[in-house]
């Protein structure tokens, strides 16, 4: 009898100390964060959270959760990572809050996923940026750069092997997306250029960060560089240590004007971005979605941060011009106030 109740007892022990392969362990660390709440999104619903996880003092967190086998995103105000989520797996997610998706490791699930994910993740935030390089060009030339940026995305898909058929349908539909995106970008911008020259789209009587209101015809008699964004916008907020540079070299010369497109309801949140990050230059406040004005209308504003060059006169100068920390950037403005 004891015998048998010695071998219960250890078959017990066995099953206590196997991983229940009904759940899914996941471990979270953001160095530096700032915001506790993470949110995790099935890929093929982005709208409500699967779960809302909340980091503790030293910003981490573990849970084990239910999930179905498939594609989720981890998402912070930082950044996102992309993940292969199935039962029984446990996942190790760490990352830096101030280099959010390029510090990102994974560590236990699908490797070959993971590995997928961090491989595209640098590809996808150069691409844009790498393909409006060549929006001035013809468009059969800037056909022949896209349909090579393009492959470098199906290549890397058709080189992850051993994955679920459900991961190579949905990679393939967003990879299509993003080109369908990028090729609808570029015929929207040639529109743009052709109006290069003319009046450009007035704004009138934006709430001025420092009081009062200003209007674009305050502004004649100098360049302007427009800077259109919002306190929410990641790719935003990485551009505003490089236009302080620029402001500082070239304030006095350029108004450098931010517009944010942040909704009412956020304008107390604008003010406080403004102050605790010392913006400069002329910080105003559309107050409405980002295609709510005549003026985001009329320069065809469908995604952010967007600059645009106006001359001293009113005239479009540029109605897409470079980010500030593309390097060509100081040079452009530089040539601009030596002519």
């Amino acid at each position: 009898m004891k015998k048998i109740l010695l071998l219960f007892i250890i078959a017990v022990w066995l099953t206590g100390c196997k991983q229940d392969e009904t759940y899914t362990t996941l471990s979270v660390n953001i160095a530096n964060a700032q915001q506790p709440e993470v949110k995790l999104f099935d890929a093929s619903d982005k709208t409500k959270p699967v779960r809302i996880f909340q980091l503790d003092k030293q910003n981490h967190f573990q849970d084990t959760i239910t999930v179905k086998p498939g594609i989720y995103y981890l998402s912070h105000d930082k950044g996102y990572v992309m993940l292969h989520l199935s039962p029984g797996e446990h996942i190790d997610i760490t990352t830096d809050a101030e280099q959010f998706m390029s510090s990102i490791s994974v560590k236990g699930g699908h490797k070959a996923i993971h590995r997928y994910y961090k491989q595209k993740s640098p590809l996808q935030e150069n691409a844009y940026a790498t393909a409006k390089n060549y929006y001035h060009l013809k468009e059969k030339d800037f056909k022949v750069r896209f349909d090579s940026l393009k492959t470098q995305f199906t290549s890397l898909l058709a080189d992850t092997k051993n994955v679920p058929d459900y991961f190579i349908t949905f990679e393939t539909k967003k990879i299509n997306e993003y080109f369908d995106f990028i090729a609808k970008d570029y015929q929207e911008k040639q529109l743009q250029y052709q109006n290069i020259g003319k009046l450009s789209p007035a704004f009138e009587n934006y709430r001025n960060y420092n009081g009062g209101t200003t209007s674009l015809s305050d502004l004649k008699g100098k360049y302007t560089y427009i800077d259109v964004w919002a306190t929410w916008c990641r790719p935003c907020r990485e551009e505003l240590p490089f236009l302080k540079v620029l402001e500082e070299k070239y304030g006095d010369r350029i108004n450098f004007v931010s517009i944010s497109v942040d909704k009412d309801k956020d304008y107390d949140k604008w003010k406080t971005f403004v102050k605790e990050h010392e913006l400069k230059g002329y910080q105003l406040f559309e107050g409405q979605d980002k295609m709510g004005s005549s003026f985001s209308k009329a320069y065809q504003i469908t995604s952010i941060p967007r600059f645009i060059l106006i001359d001293p006169q009113g005239y479009i100068y540029n109605p897409d011009a470079w980010v500030p920390s593309d390097p060509r950037t100081e040079d452009y403005l530089a040539s601009l106030l030596s002519q």
